[in-house]
């Protein structure tokens, strides 16, 4: 009776070490006749819950309980060197078992990283990783005053914007004689990401700041099956910022961002190389409203939405698209003279890395950076109207002279000094300097002097280090 009541003690230990549960609902898993090379155990987390701290996790070092009820594990074969386990726990792991050691009451597993190679003889298993929403085909971010800067009584900030990126990949994984023979992941969506922003620079003290920031973490994960194996399909999800900025005082401003990471992710890894047919077309698009002359400005900030999917604890795919954006401002400290440049470039880069995956092959990235797209003011100054007029001597011209200042996407530029000065002839004119008007526009009315012959005078604007605007100066004519 009792070596009966001992056999079924054992065999129920090996049935919850071995995790005989039905397979999960959300797997979407397909495994063609998968063979399992010997001595993989699953470790029951409901009976033999991992113990160990993240420290003592990231040295290999697995403790779990002794638990008399179950049996005695130590003694049924499956924790013994060489031997593989597989576990749910947190991201799931599968290890190597180095050595074991235990006392009254816990089990102490060390350990080596291990991966599908050292589980699956022959399998084929294809799964889709979709972390998006119910109807969504992209996993979306959003914020509103949301600040990125807080500190000393500065505040930058994302007034508003949402960022959508990619959350459902396709993974196919062939094993053949304990070895993967094919690989395969890709993204069936043409988006990777879009951003739409508004980034305000609300109030700015004189200082320095470097700030990095997490605007938005979430992880989910779910289970697979593939003949008794639980395979852990997880991924976590991040919005950070990075930003250095240095003010010389106060500034108010607004800059809007649309970008978009369009492209495919398609790439194989097949008799010993990867073979891809992967593209990107990544657009951006930065605008800025200018209130007034700014103060003395470096700003950068890299606003970064990335995804990460791992399989049983090990990373096999991330999408990054960082999006970085430029502010710089200068003003003549003696003068009006003032410069804005706001500009930026998306930088996305899909990985899929092998180390879970199988021993010797290489990881794969695709990439491709945007052309910067710099949005830079005052630029230009520009001719309108009033040269080469005739008018009598000591007397106004009857049309003003005009020009306009520009910024570098051809519109007009208000709030910029324009200086007129005669160069030859003599005579005066209504203003010696002038701001733009809304549209960009300035001009001064001319009176002749009292020699007699041609005559001339110029218009110009400077950046405020002096440099003139492309363009500058620009001579008027009159005789």
């Amino acid at each position: 009776m009792k070596y009966n009541l001992y056999i079924f003690i054992l065999l129920v230990s090996l049935w919850s070490i071995t995790g005989c549960v039905k397979k999960s609902k959300d797997g979407g898993t397909q495994a063609n006749n998968p063979q399992l090379k010997c001595c993989v155990t699953v470790i029951d987390s409901t009976v033999y819950p991992l113990l160990s701290t993240e420290a003592q996790l990231s040295e290999g070092t697995y403790i779990f309980p002794v638990n008399s009820t179950q049996g005695d594990i130590l003694h049924n074969g499956s924790f013994v060197a060489g031997n593989i386990i597989v576990g749910t726990t947190g991201e799931g792991y599968i290890r190597r078992i180095l050595s074991v050691s235990a006392d009254k009451d816990n089990i102490i597993v060390y350990t080596a990283p291990a991966n599908l190679e050292d589980v699956f003889q022959d399998a084929d298993i294809a799964f889709t990783a979709d972390f998006t929403p119910k109807y969504a085909y992209l996993y979306s971010f959003s914020f509103n005053n949301t600040n990125i800067i807080d500190q000393d009584g500065t505040t930058v900030r994302f007034n508003n914007g949402s960022i959508m990126i990619s959350g459902k990949w396709n993974y196919t994984l062939q094993y053949k004689n304990g070895k993967l023979s094919n690989y395969a992941a890709s993204v069936p969506s043409k988006t990777y990401m879009t951003c739409a922003a508004e980034l305000e620079f609300v109030q700015t003290m004189r200082g320095q700041y470097d700030v990095y920031d997490t605007l938005s973490l979430t992880s989910s994960k779910y289970i697979i099956w593939v003949s008794g194996i639980p395979l852990v399909v997880a991924q976590k999800t991040l919005l950070t910022t990075n930003t250095s900025a240095s003010f010389g005082g106060g500034t108010n401003k607004k800059v809007t961002i649309n970008a978009n990471a369009n492209g495919n992710l398609d790439a194989v890894y097949a008799t010993g190389s990867w073979l891809g047919n992967s593209s990107f077309a990544p657009t951006i698009d930065i605008s800025t409203n200018v209130l007034s002359s700014a103060p003395t400005t470096k700003f950068t900030s890299y606003l970064t939405p990335s995804m990460r999917i791992t399989l049983s604890g090990n990373p096999i795919s991330t999408v990054s698209v960082p999006l970085v954006t430029y502010f710089t401002a200068d003003r003549s400290g003696t003068a009006s003279e003032w410069d804005i440049t706001t500009g930026g470039y998306l930088s996305p880069v899909c990985s899929l890395f092998t180390a879970g995956i199988a021993k010797g092959v290489s990881d794969y990235s695709v990439g491709k950076p945007t052309d910067s797209f710099t949005f830079a003011t005052p630029y230009t100054l520009t001719y309108v109207s009033g040269d080469a007029q005739r008018g009598a001597l000591s007397s106004y011209l009857p049309m003003p002279l005009v020009v306009r200042v520009m910024n570098n996407k051809g519109k007009g530029q208000p709030n910029v000094p324009v200086y007129f000065s005669v160069t030859s002839g003599g005579g005066s004119l209504t203003y010696n300097s002038i701001f733009t008007d809304s549209s960009g526009y300035a001009g001064a009315t001319w009176m002749l002097g009292a020699m007699t012959g041609s005559q001339t005078m110029q218009a110009t604007a400077k950046h405020a280090g002096g440099v003139l605007l492309q363009g500058a100066p620009i001579t008027f004519t009159a005789n």
